[in-house]
């Protein structure tokens, strides 16, 4: 029972919230990529997938708009796969609200590169630090392919809460009854 009521609280499952897939064209991936999203629900970054084929590219997200520089609340290297790999940023906790931008920035890759999307993501910007940020998508119509995942709300009760409402459920019941009885306590 103890272990009832100190679970941790419900999650909903990741869903697909934005994304931009790849098309074959790509972007070396030795210098920095920062890729600002704005985010399709409230809830909670649960993943992100990348595409490429990058040796140790450490992905950074933080909240944020245009080009950020840090501080980030999540920090990983990775290996790219170019059929997408998923990294997994729940541990982070990064909350969104609909409509909230964030940004997904790539560092350090050494000898790959990091796909290109077929269209440029609409709701966001590429940037390229390479000495000062420069705007790709402004400049030369592109992005990076990504997708993002976000655990959303969810009616379900916390596991913790399931005893607190059996025993109200009980306790009204049985007043009930006792009404229905008429009995009344002395």
């Amino acid at each position: 029972m103890a272990a009832v009521l100190f679970a941790g609280a419900a999650r909903a499952a990741p869903v697909l919230d934005q994304q931009a897939l790849p098309l074959g064209g790509s972007f070396y991936e030795a210098l920095e990529w920062q890729q600002t999203v704005t985010a399709g629900t409230t809830g909670r970054l649960s993943g992100i997938t990348l595409y490429g084929a990058g040796t140790n590219v450490t992905v950074r997200v933080n909240a944020g708009d245009g080009f950020y520089s840090g501080p980030y609340a999540f920090s990983q290297a990775v290996q790219l796969a170019s059929g997408g790999t998923f990294i997994d940023t729940s541990s982070a906790d990064i909350q969104l609200a609909a409509g909230q931008r964030f940004v997904i920035d790539l560092i350090n890759g050494f000898g790959g590169n990091i796909s290109a999307a077929a269209t440029p993501y609409p709701d966001g910007h590429l940037f390229l630090n390479f000495g000062a940020p420069s705007d790709v998508t402004a400049c030369c119509n592109s992005g990076l392919a990504f997708q993002t995942f976000m655990d959303g709300d969810t009616a379900v009760p916390e596991p913790g809460a399931w005893p607190l409402m059996i025993l109200g459920f009980s306790g009204a019941g049985a007043a009930l009854r006792r009404r229905r009885a008429g009995f009344a306590p002395a």
